[in-house]
């Protein structure tokens, strides 16, 4: 089944959470996600290490986990969650990347015009020309 790009609802499935390190030693969480829309689990992989461990943890505390021990993710099948699908290119193959959206990583689109006055405005504010 051909996974198409785009954002849809899911929610974590409890005890389906897997522990690991990746090829490169980073710490990751394997969170699998019910996603209805396409009648069928997907995978998200959540990271830690210095920089990503906030990020891990916003998404941990999206899907409705409220603890502080790794090891117990109770409720983290409580809430309802948009993940985005994109399409990305690892290792020079294809793969479909699952991204829980949160505040942190949630981007709206605007048209070209409010997006060029605002930087405008940003520019003229701080005397730099764009």
């Amino acid at each position: 089944m051909d996974i198409k790009a785009g954002h849809y609802k899911a929610r974590a499935i409890k005890g389906m959470e897997h522990y690991g390190e990746s090829g490169t030693g980073t710490l990751q969480l394997t969170i699998e996600l019910n996603v209805p829309a396409l009648g069928r689990s997907l995978k998200t992989f959540l990271y830690f290490s210095e920089a990503a461990t906030p990020y891990s943890m916003e998404r941990l505390r999206a899907l409705g986990w409220s603890g502080s021990d790794l090891r117990k993710l109770d409720g983290i099948d409580a809430n309802e969650v948009e993940i985005e699908i994109r399409s990305e290119t690892y290792e020079g193959k294809p793969q479909k990347r699952v991204e829980i959206v949160t505040r942190g990583t949630a981007a709206k689109t605007i048209d070209a015009d409010a997006f060029a006055a605002r930087v405008a405005a940003l520019t003229a504010a701080s005397g730099k020309p764009v």
